[in-house]
């Protein structure tokens, strides 16, 4: 790194100095929630001030469910986004999500692991094609008189 460059006697530099060339804080506030049973938002705030080394030009957003039965993936969003909608995920499923900021140099440090579920989703509905009243009523009125409905005799 840019510090192993410097000779001993250079060593004050070293503490007036953040040789790091990328954000060394991940973005501040980040916050995952169900937006469907497929997907996901993802939102956060700037990384803090004075940790950006540089200038940020974009985020990304890094997650993998949390069986890791998929392959990890990103999403890379320009530095004037602070959010993101993540779709195409399993149903009911516990996501790992990590965030980033990056410069023309390269990625930042990553945030903590968030863990968010996607929706649990709609029970299927099945319909069943009922018989007019008049031939329901037959049929209820012919099966209960011989004990075939509920038990009834």
């Amino acid at each position: 790194m840019f510090k192993d460059n410097f000779s001993s006697n250079h060593s004050h530099l070293r503490s007036s100095f953040n040789l790091s060339p990328v954000p060394d804080e991940p973005p501040a506030g980040i916050t995952a929630q169900a937006s469907s049973s497929t997907s996901l938002t993802v939102s956060w705030n700037s990384v803090p001030l004075g940790h950006e080394n540089g200038v940020v030009i974009g985020y990304k957003v890094i997650y993998i469910d949390a069986a890791e039965t998929q392959p990890k993936l990103n999403v890379s969003v320009e530095f004037n986004v602070s959010s993101v909608d993540i779709t195409g995920l399993l149903v009911y499923t516990n996501y790992y999500i990590q965030v980033l900021a990056f410069t023309s140099k390269g990625d930042g440090n990553v945030s903590d692991c968030l863990i968010t579920l996607t929706g649990e989703g709609g029970k299927e509905k099945k319909y069943t094609v009922l018989p007019s009243d008049y031939e329901l009523l037959n049929y209820l009125s012919t099966n209960i008189k011989m004990g075939h409905v509920g038990g009834l005799t």
